[in-house]
């Protein structure tokens, strides 16, 4: 049966919310693990991004854009864990007339909550959540709905499509922090009308690139293979995806941004380059508020299905819930 949406239920998880929020403050002003204010910690922290964004109207912007616009145009180094926060901001301003309730907080004590604890791998972390999302709506699968873009709607509703989905995924993965986040070489895959999150293995024959179908249960790899032979994914470094994401509908420029930041990781990856890959046309200007209009994107959609429907099972054999 899909999950309904209540609001009594959404009420009672905010609650569970908010003291999961007090009893990790409590812990954290006692815990060495807390290094928030580490001299060290935040320096390995800030990274410079050199994407060459352009805006319309500085005066439009975020406070959290104005900031991501000041460090690119002064190539400035910008936090990754304010960064995060930026990227939730995003979808929690995005849904605010759908789920008023829902504030930044009460979205990062929701991925604190189903982040999977000691999980390393990207496949560990997406089984591993997965249960927990399922585990938080009280043992009612994740469903597919292609209207629900946002991380809210995961949140609030148990309903998911591939851009929220990946979305999720990466703000999960973020809360590993950033020495452990760039570790394991993440990135987002963008196919025809499709988007997955994924990652680049590096061994004696080159880089390999596997990808995570976020539409399937467990840990739904996707081996792509060499990337020397990829043909037509566009693959972006994960970190670039977040800051074209937070920026999102203000960059004027985007087919430059876009190319830039698929060159950026091709170089970082060795993965040759098809005149297709950086070919973008401009988005229809009445598509560009919509949340899943990334900058990547191209083609129409995959999955046109309308309404509730499951997710299918992964085709990875090795792929166990725990």
């Amino acid at each position: 049966m899909p999950f309904e949406f209540y609001p009594l239920a959404l009420e009672r998880r905010k609650e569970s919310l908010v003291k999961m929020t007090l009893m990790l403050a409590t812990l954290c002003l006692t815990a060495t693990a807390c290094t928030s204010n580490n001299k060290y910690d935040l320096e390995r922290d800030e990274t410079t991004y050199d994407l060459p964004v352009k805006v319309q109207d500085p005066n439009s912007l975020t406070p959290s854009q104005q900031e991501v616009y000041a460090s690119l145009q002064a190539h400035h180094p910008l936090s990754f864990r304010a960064l995060t926060a930026m990227m939730i901001e995003k979808h929690v301003r995005a849904s605010a007339a759908q789920h008023p309730a829902v504030t930044s907080g009460i979205l990062q004590e929701f991925i604190n909550r189903i982040a999977p604890v000691g999980a390393s791998t990207p496949e560990e972390t997406k089984i591993g959540y997965e249960f927990n999302l399922r585990d938080f709506f009280d043992g009612h699968d994740l469903m597919i709905n292609n209207e629900k873009t946002s991380v809210v709607d995961i949140y609030a509703e148990n309903r998911m499509q591939a851009y929220s989905a990946t979305y999720l995924y990466e703000l999960i993965r973020r809360q590993r922090g950033a020495s452990a986040f760039r570790s394991t070489n993440e990135v987002v895959i963008f196919e025809t009308g499709h988007v997955l999150p994924g990652y680049v293995v590096q061994d004696a024959k080159g880089f390999t690139l596997v990808g995570l179908e976020t539409t399937q249960d467990g840990s739904g790899r996707v081996q792509f293979g060499s990337v020397n032979t990829l043909g037509s994914p566009r693959v972006v470094d994960a970190e670039l995806f977040a800051v074209a994401e937070v920026m999102g509908d203000k960059i004027a420029n985007r087919a430059e941004v876009a190319a830039a930041a698929i060159q950026i990781t091709a170089k970082k990856y060795g993965i040759p380059l098809s005149g297709d890959a950086t070919n973008f046309s401009s988005a229809p200007a009445a598509t560009l508020q919509q949340l899943n209009n990334s900058i990547f994107s191209f083609g129409d959609p995959q999955d046109r299905t309308e309404g509730d429907h499951p997710r299918t099972a992964s085709n990875d054999s090795s792929s166990n819930a725990p």
